[in-house]
């Protein structure tokens, strides 16, 4: 097995002879088989344990002897114990899922801390035959087919190669000590269920089981490589990105073949799922139809759909109380100036007002339109509208809707900041004092 270890490592470049490895070694058999071929192989290792302190006296005699052992080799040794159930309990989060983050989140500070390159786990064949059968069980996509990852950033898995059987079989022949985890027999655990109840009856059928899962998972990796190349293609034809948008054309999605995994490929990274696909889908010929994740919005347009982040705004954003005076706002800066003559040229385009300064009063309130707000605006012969339906008009859409901001002073709406100010705050010939807004992004 020796001989094995170390081609599998040379042959994927797992690592280079000269790095520095931590060994994640929880003194059960696949760990404690790990630990003694990187010794038997002469690498550069230390060992973390965790106590997770989930089983009592078991697992401080683990603890205990992956201790001595890291003494008898004359090895760096770390160890740590975490209150799990505790943090469970605080977090409102599976015992499994807590254990594995506070693991984690160790093994980077250890890797940090103590130079070393990679952090090394002891997932084997089967472990991955059991991660896929689970995936299949609870439905997944290519990415659930392709096992454990030997190799995942700074996690490595240099076991990967070998089966179960194998391992148990190397303990035997060197006589490697090892302590057994009595939750491995626990059908209460989904893994455990397909370990000793699903697989058994699978190598019935194929005795061979792990092996030819060996060559199964090779052939699924290189499918998903060429898989995640074709989205990669796709996502380059018909994907944009502008201010802080996304926006997938419409008509190339619907030409595209496996439009439907397109699309997921596309918006999963932003909160949506499956059935939100299915939902778009029934909806793209709909203009308006909206959909949310928790962080992200779609809608769908007449020849995109857009995908933008949602913005939280409160409803006052700023009071201006004296002028003059420079505004931060979310998107640039609003300049409030007092003009000491009047201007020529009143109609400066949509980012400058000018407003008779005698018809306003302080302080004025920078917020977000709302629902109801009206104004008249200017140029329509002191016509009210509401503001939705002034946006409405201009083909605003509702993306940009929710993030235009009014002026009112008084309580009425003196301009929609960057569109239109009202007409009862025109200047005049008879303004002598104008104020000027000027919104710069």
């Amino acid at each position: 097995m020796l001989i094995a270890f170390k081609n599998y490592i040379q042959d994927t470049r797992l690592f280079s002879a000269t790095d520095k490895i931590l060994l994640a070694v929880s003194g059960g058999v696949d760990s404690m088989v790990m630990a003694y071929l990187f010794k038997e192989a002469g690498y550069n290792f230390g060992i973390a344990h965790c106590n997770f302190q989930l089983r009592g006296e078991a697992s401080d005699g683990d603890e205990k002897m992956v201790k001595e052992l890291a003494e008898e080799w004359g090895i760096p040794y770390h160890t740590i114990q975490f209150e799990t159930i505790k943090e469970s309990e605080k977090q409102h989060k599976s015992v499994e899922l807590i254990a594995r983050e506070l693991r984690y989140k160790w093994f980077r500070e250890l890797l940090q801390m103590h130079d070393y390159q990679f952090v090394a786990t002891a997932h084997h064949l089967n472990d991955s035959l059991e991660t896929l059968l689970y995936n299949l069980a609870k439905g997944t996509g290519i990415r659930g087919l392709h096992g454990i990852p030997m190799k995942n950033g700074k996690v490595i898995r240099p076991l990967s190669y070998a089966s179960r059987s194998e391992i148990v079989a190397y303990t035997a022949l060197e006589k490697i000590p090892y302590r057994e985890d009595v939750s491995n027999e626990s059908l209460e655990h989904n893994r455990n269920l397909i370990r000793h109840q699903v697989i058994p009856p699978l190598k019935t059928i194929n005795p061979s089981l792990e092996q030819t899962f060996a060559k199964t998972l090779k052939q699924l990796q290189e499918t998903e490589a060429l898989f995640l190349w074709a989205v990669d293609v796709h996502k380059k034809e018909m994907v944009t990105e502008a201010e802080e948008m996304i926006k997938i054309d419409i008509s190339k999605l619907k030409k595209a073949i496996a439009n439907a995994t397109i699309l997921y490929e596309i918006i999963k990274d932003y909160g949506f799922n499956t059935d939100h696909v299915d939902q778009i889908f029934r909806a793209i010929d709909n203009v308006g139809a909206q959909f949310y994740s928790k962080m992200y919005h779609i809608l769908v347009e007449r020849k995109s759909i857009l995908i933008k982040r949602k913005r939280r705004y409160s409803t006052v954003w700023r009071k201006i109380e004296m002028l003059p005076q420079n505004v931060d706002l979310p998107k640039g800066q609003l300049i409030a100036t007092i003009l000491k003559e009047k201007p020529a040229q009143l109609n400066l385009g949509e980012s400058i007002t000018l407003l008779d300064l005698d018809k306003i009063k302080l302080p004025l309130i920078i917020r977000n339109w709302q629902d109801g707000d009206r104004f008249q605006p200017l140029g329509m012969n002191g016509k009210s509208k509401k503001v939705n339906q002034y946006l409405r008009d201009k083909k605003v859409s509702l993306f940009e809707k929710s993030i235009v901001l009014v002026i009112e002073s008084a309580g009425e709406i003196i301009w929609v900041m960057g569109y239109r100010a009202d007409e009862r705050f025109k200047v005049t010939t008879d303004t002598k004092r104008v104020l000027q807004l000027h919104l710069v992004n």
